[in-house]
C-alpha cells in the first residue's frame, strides 16, 4: 500500500516515520510545497491508495486541490489535517469524503491509529470489488 504524506509540519513528518508501518506499505512524503502540477503529476506516479494532507501548507488551495483528486481517484482514502476550526473548512472539506478530519493539536498515538486503520478499510474494499 502507498502512504502519500503532504505536509511541512515537523511534528507530522516525525511521527509518521517512527510508525511502525507494515512491511508492505510504501510512504513518500512531500515536505515543502511544490507546484500543483508537480503536485499531481508525482501523487499519479506514486498512486497512492492513502493521502494525508496537512491544510497548513496549500491554504487556501487545499480544497480545490482534493476537489480534483476527489474526482480522479474517488477509492482514494484522505485524512485531512488543519489548523483552521471554522465551520466553513469543515463543511467544504466534508463532502469530498474524507476518511478522518483533524484539527490540530493532533496526539502521535491518533495520528497513527488513523494511518493504520486505513488498511482495514482498503481491505474491506478489495474484498468487496
Amino acid at each position: 500500500m502507498n502512504l502519500f504524506v503532504i505536509t511541512e509540519d515537523p511534528e507530522i513528518i516525525s511521527i509518521v516515520n517512527n510508525m511502525k508501518l507494515p512491511e508492505s506499505w510504501v510512504l513518500k512524503i512531500i515536505n515543502t510545497q511544490i507546484d500543483e502540477l508537480e503536485l499531481l503529476e508525482q501523487f499519479h506516479t506514486f498512486k497512492p491508495q492513502v493521502l494525508l494532507i496537512d491544510d497548513d501548507i496549500y491554504t487556501p488551495r487545499t480544497y480545490p486541490i482534493l476537489k480534483i483528486l476527489r474526482k480522479l481517484y474517488d477509492s482514494l482514502i484522505i485524512i485531512f489535517i488543519t489548523l483552521d476550526s471554522s465551520i466553513e473548512l469543515g463543511r467544504n472539506i466534508s463532502q469530498l469524503k474524507i476518511h478522518n478530519y483533524m484539527i490540530k493539536p493532533i496526539s502521535s498515538e491518533f495520528l497513527s491509529q488513523s494511518i493504520l486503520s486505513t488498511e482495514k478499510l482498503l481491505t474491506k474494499k478489495i474484498h468487496n470489488h
